[in-house]
């Protein structure tokens, strides 16, 4: 068994228990172990109903690594520059107002 047999990646985002919206993508996005912070487009998941704009569902930034443990052996993560590096800081809330005509 490697990583391929993985398939897809799921990302979810829960209200209590329940998926309420959710990201897919190929394994192959996730394979390089110095990840660069990527922005993920959330889905809704219809089926559940809570959110029912997909404008709503929320988009994610995030930094995943998938390594295949029986194929190349152990790795250690913090030997990479994307793992040294503290998360950045969240910025602060603006109000914005704006008038369309």
């Amino acid at each position: 068994m490697d990583v391929y047999d993985i398939g897809r990646v799921y990302v979810y985002l829960l209200h209590g228990d329940k998926p309420v919206c959710y990201y897919k993508a190929e394994i192959e996005e996730f394979l390089d172990p110095n990840p660069q912070w990527k922005w993920i487009e959330m889905t809704n998941d219809l089926a559940i109903g809570k959110v029912s704009e997909s404008h709503k569902a929320g988009i994610l930034s995030v930094k995943i690594s998938i390594h295949d443990k029986t194929k190349d052996g152990p790795i250690s993560f913090d030997k990479f520059d994307a793992w040294k590096k503290p998360p950045p800081k969240r910025l602060n809330c603006v109000k914005v107002r704006v008038y369309l005509f």
